[in-house]
């Protein structure tokens, strides 16, 4: 294993036949199917935050320390690596450290390895809301501007988040 900036990087390798020439797998002679490998992890991944299932009513909240918005030149998007059951779901929350304004997402319900979080109303400190978002986050995340993350989960196992910079 080594740790390449953000990410972690393991190498290994695999074989297509096993020892005591098992039957279940062709004799050699077709494609190779055996080498060596790079798999690559995020650092902000982690194995899992896993909220009540004998009452759903009741939430788990994640919540993070101050963010920093991530550099990006283009699309600025958050992705979760959930489980939701069917029921109240999931939402996340980004709230300004220095005005209290938050961003308060759509409900997240299903099975998903990248779900791309969509941004409902924006709420502000007293509760008025504006027109739902969409999903990019870069106009309404200065570069400075410092953020707690909120995610909020009714019978659920959340994997990872990832803050992702997209292509336009």
């Amino acid at each position: 294993m080594f740790h390449i900036g953000d990410e972690t990087w393991l190498y290994g390798w695999g074989g297509q036949y096993t020892h005591g020439s098992y039957q279940g797998f062709p004799h050699p002679g077709g494609p190779v199917l055996s080498g060596l490998q790079k798999l690559t992890l995020r650092r902000n991944g982690f194995v899992s935050l896993s909220t009540s299932t004998s009452d759903a009513t009741v939430p788990g909240v994640l919540r993070t320390v101050q963010l920093k918005r991530p550099s990006c030149a283009h699309k600025l998007e958050l992705e979760l690596n959930i489980v939701v059951d069917v029921g109240l779901g999931a939402s996340v929350m980004l709230i300004d450290v220095s005005s209290g304004e938050k961003m308060q997402s759509d409900s997240i319900v299903g099975n998903y390895v990248a779900k791309t979080v969509m941004w409902g109303s924006n709420h502000t400190a007293n509760g008025m809301a504006f027109q739902p978002m969409g999903s990019d986050l870069s106009k309404l995340w200065g570069p400075s501007q410092m953020m707690v993350m909120e995610i909020e989960m009714h019978a659920a196992d959340l994997y990872s988040y990832e803050f992702v910079c997209t292509a336009p």
